[in-house]
Parts: structure tokens; sequence; C-alpha cells
């Protein structure tokens, strides 16, 4: 068991010598089931917009009542359109019932076998787009019990595989057990294609995560930002510059850009008017490819 004094996910293994230029884009995970901000403008233009902007690669969450109810329209738009843009997609069950958020991949009549199955049906409709190339295995697990949900991930990743063999890349989130982050281990199996994540919004509490926490463990293994995003206020936006020279430090360039359309307290690349940019967030984002581009360690 491998413990680490976070207090959000992190990503913690060999990538392809391509940068992860990642932004999630939410709503099919919601009651709206649709992505965000489709009132506005189709998903053509949001695609357009995003590759305008430099990013490869859309995450996009959904639920598992997604997964059952919807049509597939949406998804079905992103993905194929994505594809044509020269867009990587990766799917994210963010969580079972599409109104709130649940312990684990599981929720009242919805059992965990349930939960497989969805996934293997939602990939198998995908299966021949290259463009997909993996999957965030359950966005959240709100729970201490390593143990559980270790052995989860496991019989998801033996169920998907067993249909796909060889196929995808997963992201595997660890779980906060008293303030220190434990991974996920014994997925040897797919070792690599299995990715580790973590989460980082806020900057003002002390014992948030460092890049410096986690030096000890960057070597044969790449640190990846699962979702990086920060507040919309003057101190944030310096906060968030200090935080990127770190990863930059240490060479970790691959992130997910949390996130595409404004959310919650964290704000988007897009304004609340779903139309304009947030300029900073734009310029942070610009400075910190510029910076990680300038050479490939991993070549």
């Amino acid at each position: 068991m491998t413990i680490f004094p976070l207090a959000h996910l992190l990503l913690l293994i060999p990538y392809s010598t391509s940068v992860i230029r990642g932004t999630t884009w939410f709503g099919c995970n919601l009651d709206h089931m649709s992505t965000l901000c489709d009132w506005q403008h189709p998903i053509d233009w949001h695609l357009s917009k995003i590759k305008e902007q430099g990013f490869n690669t859309v995450r996009l969450p959904f639920s598992y009542d997604y997964a059952v109810q919807a049509d597939f329209g949406v998804m079905d738009q992103v993905v194929y359109q994505a594809s044509d843009l020269g867009l990587d997609i990766i799917l994210s069950m963010n969580s079972i019932s599409k109104s709130h958020d649940t312990i684990g991949p599981y929720d009242g009549p919805v059992t965990f076998t349930m939960f497989t199955d969805a996934w293997v049906s939602v990939l198998d409709r995908y299966r021949e787009t290259r463009s997909l190339k993996g999957l965030d295995v359950f966005n959240y697990f709100r729970s201490r019990n390593y143990e559980k949900w270790s052995n989860l991930v496991k019989w998801t990743l033996e169920r998907i595989e067993g249909s796909f063999p060889n196929r995808f890349l997963y992201f595997v989130q660890g779980v906060n057990v008293d303030g220190k982050y434990i991974f996920v281990e014994g997925l040897d199996l797919y070792q690599d294609r299995v990715y580790h994540s973590f989460h980082k919004y806020w900057f003002s509490v002390p014992d948030e995560l460092s890049v410096q926490n986690i030096s000890t463990a960057i070597g044969h293994v790449v640190v990846v930002a699962g979702e990086l995003g920060y507040p919309p206020s003057s101190e944030s936006k310096q906060q968030v510059t200090n935080f990127i020279a770190e990863l930059t430090k240490y060479n970790i360039r691959d992130s997910f850009f949390w996130s595409w359309t404004p959310n919650y307290y964290i704000g988007g690349v897009l304004n609340h008017d779903c139309n304009t940019l947030n300029e900073d967030k734009v310029q942070s984002l610009r400075r910190y490819w510029e910076i990680t581009s300038a050479h490939n360690l991993r070549a």
C-alpha cells in the first residue's frame, strides 16, 4: 500500500510522448443530460473553440442515468465531431444519479454489476472510434474504505478488459484516508494503461496539495493533473501561476483543465455568458503549455 500526504488525486503512469492538454465539459452527468452551454452555441461551435484554444483532449462526464435513459444524441455528437476535428475523448462516469452525488459506483437499486454493464454498453457503442482513448472509471469515491474501492476498480477493469482487451487507457483515483492519499495498487496487468489522477482547485488552504509533496514519487512515473482549475480572483491567479511553475519544474505537463464551461465557484474557460473567453485562464494555460513544450524529456 503506497501512501502520500495529499488532499487530492494524482496521476502517476507513463504516457506517450504527446502531451495531454485536456478540458472537462460537464452536463451529461447532470439533470440537464446535455453539454452545458449548448443552449448558447451548438456542440460543433464549442469543439472548434476548444481546439482553437490549443486543447487536444475533451473529458466528457456522464451519469449512469444518462447511460440507461438518454438517446445518446449528445454524446454521439461530441465523440464523432471531436474525432473529425482531431480531438481525443476521455469518458468519465461521474455519478450514478443525474440529480445527486453517490458514495460509489452503486446507488439504491443500481448495483455495481449494473454499473459495469453500463460501462460496457457505452464503450461498445464507440469501440471502433479510435479518438476515444480511455475512461475515468468513477469520478470520486466518497468513502475511506480503500480496500473496497481497490476491489471495485479491479473488478471494473477486469469486466471491461474482458470485452475490449488492450483497448483503453484507465484513469483511476485514490482514497483520502485521514488526510493521506492512498492509490490503488495491484493493477500491474494493465500498468502501462492505468493513470492515477489529482484534482486541484483551491490554493489558500495550508495543507493543500503541493508538488514538492510528491517530488519523491517523480522518476520513472509521470504525474498528471486530472482536474486543474482556480477561482476567478487575482490572488488565485497568482497562486495558480506559482503552482504551474512547480508543475513545470518537475516536468508535469499533462492536465485536464476544470472546466470548459463556467462551473460552480471555480469558473471555466468560457465566461458565464457561454460565449466569451476568460482571458486570464486562457493566458495561464498558454504559459503552462509554452513552458512544457520547450523540450520533451520523455521523447
